[in-house]
């Protein structure tokens, strides 16, 4: 149910943060700043998404490995 977790905080206070990126915001200073984590965030799913397919394919590795 990550989508739905997702969706959730998006519908919260993170989506006004992320938002109104600016001087007075103490998160995201720049709205390049906050387009940043949201790369980040994203390539770093797609970074788990890929370990996780080719670990199914691949299986655990030996021991003595």
């Amino acid at each position: 149910m990550v989508g739905a977790e997702m969706a959730a905080e998006w519908s919260g206070d993170f989506r006004q943060t992320i938002a109104s990126a600016g001087p007075d915001n103490p998160v995201y200073r720049t709205p390049e700043e906050a387009l940043q984590d949201i790369l980040s965030a994203a390539a770093t799913q797609l970074e788990l998404a890929g370990v996780h397919k080719v670990g199914a394919v691949v299986g655990e590795p030996p021991a003595d490995a």
